[in-house]
């Protein structure tokens, strides 16, 4: 679903992302079991998502998957650091973290 979608087993693990620009975005593959991601932007405050798959269909579940989406907060022009940390994955399942969209361009 997600090309180059990297793979996490554990809570705790993150990923950071600097740019400069006024947005950026994480796009992911949701479980069945709600996961929550943590975004800290600019060491701000963080703000927790949960992802959770929206698969169903009345009574039944769907054979069709649904990429989420998080855009962070539109910010002022500049660079920027947002770090995505995995704070609660159920047992037994992963999280896959898809693109990274950005609204600018990434820097190293």
């Amino acid at each position: 679903m997600l090309r180059d979608a990297r793979k996490c087993d554990r809570a705790g693990e993150s990923i950071t992302v600097r740019f400069y620009g006024t947005s950026v975005a994480l796009t992911d593959v949701p479980g069945t079991e709600p996961i929550v991601i943590e975004a800290t932007v600019d060491g701000g405050p963080p703000v927790a998502v949960t992802c959770l798959s929206p698969d169903k269909v009345g009574s039944r579940r769907s054979a069709r998957k649904y990429a989420c989406y998080w855009w962070a907060p539109e910010l002022p022009p500049g660079e920027h650091t947002v770090k995505f940390t995995v704070k609660a994955l159920p047992e037994g399942t992963s999280f896959y973290a898809g693109q990274l969209w950005i609204v600018g361009k990434p820097l190293r």
